[in-house]
């Protein structure tokens, strides 16, 4: 005899709109961590070629964080 997999009955107009607002965050954070990768990665780069620019570290520095 094989049972089925157990399923969550249907759920609230409250429970779709927490679990939306999860997504809609998770998504908007993992751009953010893109953007923020793209525009640190020029920066890197920039100071890498011969110093044309000078990263100067500061207690709220991602990669001081372990963020990164």
């Amino acid at each position: 005899m094989s049972r089925a997999a157990p399923t969550p009955g249907p759920l609230s107009v409250q429970d779709h709109a927490c679990y939306g607002l999860v997504r809609a965050g998770t998504t908007l954070a993992a751009q953010v961590h893109r953007e923020l990768g793209r525009a640190h990665r020029v920066v890197d780069a920039l100071t890498g070629r011969g110093g044309l620019v000078e990263r100067s570290a500061t207690a709220s520095d991602a990669h001081l964080c372990g963020h990164w």
